[in-house]
């Protein structure tokens, strides 16, 4: 075995939710290089459980794509997140199988099933909700899969 090959499938566990927002915010950049509202990302952040980083970093290229295509240079705006957000997720629900997902790997069989209880309750004390009967003007309203709270913000 030399130094370099792939000899030995490793399997990473998807990310939680704070490693998905900080993941997003990394690839966003600082702020005077996108405009895209913290909320925005944390509400993308959450509608990307379940995926890998993979699928995280296909949510900005394709919303980088977008922005480019606009010609203003790559300033990716909330509703280029948004569309990539949801471009990305068509991709990863038309996979057929957790499998497929898993790039292949067999899901190991656990004494105790583990939850995402924490994970959840870190997303549920950001901004995200998952509330579609705002009346308010929300920019995250094109995408049909998440929503921006307007409450009290922590």
């Amino acid at each position: 075995h030399r130094p370099g090959r792939f000899d030995v499938p490793v399997r990473f566990s998807n990310p939680k939710y704070e490693q998905r927002r900080d993941f997003l915010r990394r690839l966003l950049g600082s702020e005077d290089q996108h405009r895209v509202d913290y909320r925005i990302i944390q509400s993308v952040a959450s509608g990307c459980k379940g995926m890998s980083m993979a699928f995280i970093k296909l949510v900005y290229e394709t919303a980088a794509a977008r922005a480019f295509k606009r010609q203003e240079g790559i300033t990716v705006s909330d509703d280029d997140l948004l569309k990539g957000f949801e471009q990305a997720k068509g991709y990863y629900t038309q996979m057929e199988t957790p499998e497929d997902r898993d790039a292949g790997f067999k899901a190991k069989k656990e004494s105790a099933p583990k939850s995402d209880d924490e994970d959840e309750e870190v997303a549920k004390s950001e901004v995200v909700s998952n509330d579609k009967s705002c009346n308010k003007e929300c920019p995250a309203e094109v995408s049909p899969t998440i929503h921006v709270d307007h409450g009290v913000y922590k």
